[in-house]
């Protein structure tokens, strides 16, 4: 992660702007935190929920708009026993996107929750919850498979 932090922001955040920079410094961030979300999703993959919670947290302050974040959160509160706290960060994202976007959560999102108020989420690894749609490249034009 250092590479992400020093390199790629170095290069951009040194006064310089314009529209291609600019657009470049977005893709680099939202890049930057699709890995980090996809280095949890691992590291939730293997069990290490108790260990993702803080970082989780601070990335859901820093990130309120961002669903796989929360989605990850809950998981991990979950699986580390704390159901209330994991409904509780669904209260939080539902109340932020209605406040912010006029939108509900989505529907893994809300799955989720639902699992989870069920008691039936899976508390152990090996459960992915496709809370992002997989990145495609620009311009691609998806082609009806046969």
């Amino acid at each position: 992660m250092l590479v992400w932090s020093t390199a790629g922001y170095l290069l951009l955040s040194d006064g310089l702007s314009s529209p291609f920079l600019d657009a470049l410094r977005d893709q680099l961030a939202k890049s930057r935190i699709s890995a980090i979300e996809d280095g949890v999703e691992l590291d939730l993959a293997i069990g290490d929920h108790t260990d993702v919670i803080a970082e989780l947290r601070d990335l859901v302050a820093e990130h309120p708009l961002r669903e796989r974040l929360p989605g990850l959160l809950m998981l991990a509160l979950y699986r580390a026993g704390r159901q209330a706290d994991a409904l509780a960060v669904f209260r939080d994202v539902r109340r932020v996107l209605s406040e912010e976007l006029g939108i509900e959560p989505a529907a893994p999102v809300q799955q989720l929750h639902q699992q989870i108020l069920a008691g039936m989420a899976r508390r152990r690894s090996g459960v992915r919850i496709p809370l992002a749609p997989p990145s495609a490249p620009p311009f691609c034009i998806r082609v009806r498979e046969k």
